[in-house]
């Protein structure tokens, strides 16, 4: 919802100082974004930004997901046995 309100261009040059998630944790702080709030709920609207960079950085590490995908198969083998 927070980024619905707005339209912008996004221009990503990749390089390791100008990744996508880092794009995304600098966006709130633009003051073209901002918008002024209280305090708390100014937290819970960069939720879904930071939510967004915490998938596509997970999402990058392969090895990271697979990771998951066999902790959650365990898991609900554990659940099945029971």
């Amino acid at each position: 919802k927070f980024l619905a309100q707005y339209d912008f261009i996004i221009e990503y040059v990749p390089s390791t100082n100008n990744m996508f998630t880092n794009m995304l944790s600098h966006l709130l702080a633009d003051p073209l974004f901002s918008v002024p709030t209280v305090p708390i709920l100014s937290v819970l609207d960069s939720l879904p930004t930071m939510l967004v960079a915490l998938i596509l950085a997970i999402s990058l590490n392969p090895t990271f997901l697979l990771n998951i995908y066999n902790i959650l198969s365990i898991a609900l083998f554990i659940i099945k046995a029971l």
